[in-house]
């Protein structure tokens, strides 16, 4: 009977480990960011002809920062002028976010379904390649 190689035990597994992991040390770190509230200056092209607010707002000292965020869409989600929550990183304003569930967590929830989505195809190939 064929045994697993060390590789074929820990490949399976290994993207989900990874999306997990990423999203621990994402959770840590905002929990030390600050909230505030911003405003959309504009609208900025992204991939594939999505548009993604530029955010202007000012940091707990007073201190204007200016980002963009991560999710571009089309139509655009939002509108010049509209308020927005936001979550940054007090030792550097411009590392920001628009604070919605898919500005904070959308990147590594892709990532943890894709993981999901192939662990259990490998397990199979696994599995089958052991003759259970």
């Amino acid at each position: 009977m064929p045994s697993l190689t060390l590789a074929e035990m820990i490949i399976p597994p290994l993207p989900f480990v990874v999306a997990l992991g990423w999203m621990a040390v994402r959770k840590t770190r905002l929990q030390s960011w600050r909230r505030a509230e911003g405003v959309v200056i504009e609208m900025v092209p992204g991939l594939k002809r999505t548009m993604k607010p530029r955010v202007r707002f000012a940091s707990e000292l007073g201190r204007t920062a200016v980002f963009t965020g991560r999710i571009g869409s089309r139509p655009p989600s939002y509108a010049v002028g509209q308020a927005v929550p936001v979550l940054y990183d007090p030792g550097q304003p411009e590392r920001a976010i628009i604070d919605t569930f898919w500005e904070r967590w959308g990147a590594e929830l892709v990532f943890a379904i894709l993981a999901l989505l192939f662990f259990p195809n490998l397990l199979y190939a696994a599995v089958h390649h052991l003759g259970w």
